[in-house]
């Protein structure tokens, strides 16, 4: 008589359990995807970085260059820098609510830079109060019917000198499009109506 006991035949695997299986790594490669895509998204987005620098002039806030660079993986066009004065108390006045603007616009490469300045009216003497949105329009040429915007805020502040403070946009963007849209709406007045057609 043997004493070899009986060889065990492998358990099969049901059909349904190697369905949830295999739903279960389907699932899991689709929020992998999902995820690598927005990731994706996230850094070809455009990205326009700006900065300011030391004033050319102590005694004029305005004379401070703004440092607006690409860091965007390419190419943006027709960059197109409008200061919008906010607000800016002098004398207890606001001369503010007014929009500076540029006629010449750019391409700027990945990683390059180009160096605006607000061009503002000298003042006599420093603000009580400032605070102005650098907004840059732009083109992406693979997006061409997208004209992106972005908004800078700074709020000037007097230390051992002036000092344009970054700060988050805000309801400032609300007065902001509303500059630019009665900006619009006169450019199209004096457009279809000019000085002196009538």
């Amino acid at each position: 008589m043997s004493n070899k006991s009986p060889k065990r035949k492998p358990k099969k695997i049901s059909k349904q359990r190697a369905e949830r299986k295999s739903s279960y790594f389907g699932t899991v490669l689709t929020i992998v995807g999902l995820v690598l895509a927005v990731v994706a998204l996230i850094s070809l987005r455009p990205q326009v970085n700006v900065s300011p620098a030391d004033a050319l002039d102590h005694s004029q806030p305005f004379s401070v260059p703004f440092h607006i660079t690409n860091a965007s993986f390419y190419a943006i066009d027709d960059v197109q820098p409008t200061f919008y004065i906010h607000r800016l108390m002098i004398s207890g006045v606001n001369a503010g609510e007014n929009l500076v603007g540029f006629s010449e616009t750019k391409t700027l490469e990945h990683a390059e830079s180009a160096t605006v300045m607000c061009n503002f009216t000298p003042v006599e003497g420093l603000p009580q109060d400032a605070d102005v949105v650098l907004v840059i329009d732009y083109r992406v040429w693979w997006i061409p019917f997208w004209h992106p915007r972005q908004y800078f805020r700074f709020v000037g502040r007097y230390g051992d000198n002036w000092q344009w403070l970054s700060e988050p946009i805000g309801t400032v963007r609300k007065d902001t499009d509303a500059a630019f849209e009665h900006d619009r709406q006169l450019r199209e007045m004096f457009r279809l109506h000019p000085p002196g057609s009538h």
